[in-house]
């Protein structure tokens, strides 16, 4: 007589599933938590390298022509508010604070000659600058500036975006970054200098010269000004024919935060390996 012969079920028991479960469940609580911490460091990386080819770059472009390039970004809407496309993460769309839009070619410095500051800019070679167009639904405003607007032609024409030392909150710590990153600190920046910034876009002067295309903010969502900024110092010294042009001090992305700034943070909150 044969004996029947019973022949095990493949697959997992019970107490199989809820051990690999239970691997799982702690491989998870390992990994998930270094995530977005691996995605904010790629984040950085990229901004502290493309930051650091725009400095470069910028000054490539004035030891070759004796000037920087026509054609940056205002950061202004047509010449007459502060362009409203920026954002910190998680807000709504709005200007930055930390910049501040002031007509340099009617202020008057230590000089006591209106203007002076403009001129500045000017001698630097900022002589044309791309004014922006209010946003639309489905534009990108990453597409850099999109009016002309001749800057050197008059000093009507130089409203300019100035860091705004005079912020406040959260909006002065950013302002404190970038001017200890130009050199200087809120408490001794000198009265005959004044931080200008430029967006760098596409249709800048150093694509096609020491450039193929300008590199974006990869952090920043799609929606937003997502371009890199330059900080230059302009100097008030009226109008002689011995005033400093002005002169590229640093970059930060457009969150106005500095390179050092964000991959020193990075390597303080990386998580720590147990």
């Amino acid at each position: 007589m044969l004996r029947s012969k019973h022949h095990r079920r493949p697959g997992l028991t019970l107490m199989e599933l809820v051990v690999v479960l239970v691997i799982l469940a702690a491989l998870a609580a390992l990994l998930v938590p270094r995530l977005g911490f691996i995605r904010d460091s790629a984040d950085a990386a990229t901004s502290a390298a493309g930051s650091a080819e725009l400095a470069n770059n910028l000054e490539i472009y004035k030891a070759t022509t004796g000037s920087y390039p026509l054609r940056m970004d205002s950061l202004l809407l047509t010449g007459s508010s502060l362009y409203d496309r920026f954002s910190s993460t998680g807000a709504s769309a709005s200007a930055p604070s930390w910049l501040v839009m002031e007509d340099l070619g009617t202020t008057t410095g230590p000089s006591g000659q209106a203007g002076g500051f403009w001129y500045s800019v000017v001698r630097g070679g900022a002589t044309v600058v791309m004014d922006h167009i209010a946003y639309t639904d489905g534009s990108d405003p990453s597409s850099s500036g999109q009016t002309l607007r001749d800057y050197g032609a008059a000093t009507a024409n130089g409203k300019t975006a100035v860091v705004n030392v005079a912020a406040t909150g959260s909006a002065a710590t950013t302002v404190g970054r970038i001017v200890e990153a130009s050199g200087f600190t809120t408490a001794t920046i000198p009265a005959n200098v004044k931080l200008v910034a430029f967006g760098i876009g596409p249709k800048c002067g150093l694509v096609g010269q020491t450039m193929t295309n300008v590199p974006r903010h990869s952090a920043q969502p799609a929606e937003y000004y997502g371009r890199f900024i330059a900080i230059f110092a302009a100097y008030d010294h009226g109008f002689s024919a011995a005033v400093k042009p002005m002169q590229l001090r640093c970059v930060v992305d457009s969150r106005g935060f500095p390179v050092d700034y964000r991959v020193n943070q990075h390597k303080l909150t990386s998580p720590k390996q147990e």
